[in-house]
């Protein structure tokens, strides 16, 4: 959704009269034919492992690079077939300067009828090309890297047909920041990290809300807290270095079903049921105090004591998230019924890791 709307965002700042074919800010290639590794799985931000230094005046959030693997990597995108209807092509390259090697090309008929290199830097500059001799033929681009000596590479970024020869191009891209580049630790809160500006408080412990060791937490619409508890550390929910016999089945398990054939497998040495001795529980606060804190806690489900229930699925590989109205939580695999309590008027809305006896918000 934030690559749609980014791409949306610098469409809608370009005149009527231009047509976006490319802004790279999705999280792969589209349509878009990738041949070798120099362009790794997906566009990039500002910064990329392999370079020295940090790109700067493309458009929005990413660009193309085939620098995974530094000077190194190869490789090409080519786009799909489209109708040149308009007499200019502008776009944004960086990267080398190899002719033939390190370059954007324009194919119309399968040959290359316009080329630009890069130039030498990590600094985007705009190209505009004169397509007015191709207006209404099929024409496809390629960005093509096949030098792995210095400055071996190429990187682009957003590619526009315009009826304008002075199309100036956004430049102001300053690439996705890491969300965890963006939190401030919290002063005598351990390794607890949150957003900066924002601030932390407790507003539910064991004590006085019963919690104990929570593994998620959701909001529902109306501020109530949805807490995802599991107390079968060892007792369902296992390390492997406690139970180096099924080792190897475990690293071979792939399905749900596989999970269950391991502990079939072994129940002579670690017996079945003593999996589904105890169960993960949902529990649900609400009545928030102005404080933000929660004056009742009850339990909004339980009785997922299965060996597939909750964490003690295992990996994820091959199981498929419950989306049962039962169960708030998301990514849990269980599907018993509330005990106590019926669901929220409103589903919840956000869920984040939560590591601690105590439950705080921010």
């Amino acid at each position: 959704m934030r690559a749609l709307l980014a791409s949306l965002l610098l469409a809608a700042s370009l005149p009527a009269q231009n047509q976006l074919l490319e802004a790279f800010e999705g999280d792969g290639f589209g349509t878009w034919k990738v041949e070798g590794s120099g362009f790794g799985m997906a566009p990039v931000p500002g910064r990329l492992d392999g370079v020295v230094g940090v790109f700067t005046g493309f458009a929005g959030g990413a660009h193309v690079c085939s620098a995974h693997g530094g000077d190194a990597g190869k490789g090409s995108l080519t786009s799909p077939e489209f109708t040149v209807t308009q007499p200019y092509l502008a776009f944004l390259v960086a990267g080398g300067n190899h002719k033939g090697g390190t370059c954007v090309q324009l194919l119309v008929g399968g040959q290359v009828v316009l080329e630009a290199v890069g130039p030498r830097s990590l600094r985007f500059r705009q190209i505009t090309w004169d397509v007015s001799a191709f207006r209404g033929k099929r024409a496809s681009l390629r960005i093509l890297d096949n030098r792995t000596d210095e400055w071996g590479m190429i990187a682009a970024d957003h590619f526009v047909l315009t009826a304008q020869a002075k199309t100036v191009l956004p430049t102001n891209g300053e690439g996705r920041v890491p969300q965890a580049a963006k939190l401030v630790r919290v002063p005598g809160e351990g390794s607890a990290a949150i957003p900066e500006g924002s601030d932390m408080r407790v507003v539910a412990t064991r004590k006085e809300h019963g919690i104990a060791a929570p593994t998620a937490i959701a909001f529902g619409n109306d501020g109530t807290l949805f807490v995802s508890e599991t107390p079968r550390f060892r007792k369902g929910v296992e390390d492997d270095r406690d139970n180096l016999f099924w080792y190897l089945d475990d690293l071979a398990a792939a399905t749900t079903a596989d999970r269950v054939a391991l502990h079939r497998k072994w129940d002579h040495r670690r017996p079945y049921s003593e999996f589904t001795e105890r169960s993960e529980i949902v529990r649900r606060l609400d009545q928030r105090a102005p404080d933000g804190s929660y004056r009742r806690a009850r339990i909004f489900a339980d009785g997922f004591n299965d060996v597939l229930d909750g964490t003690a699925a295992g990996s994820s590989r091959g199981t498929t998230p419950c989306t049962s109205p039962a169960s708030p939580m998301s990514g849990c695999c269980a599907t018993a019924a509330p005990t106590a309590a019926p669901p929220p008027a409103s589903p919840p809305r956000t869920a984040s890791a939560c590591a601690s006896p105590s439950l705080a918000t921010t």
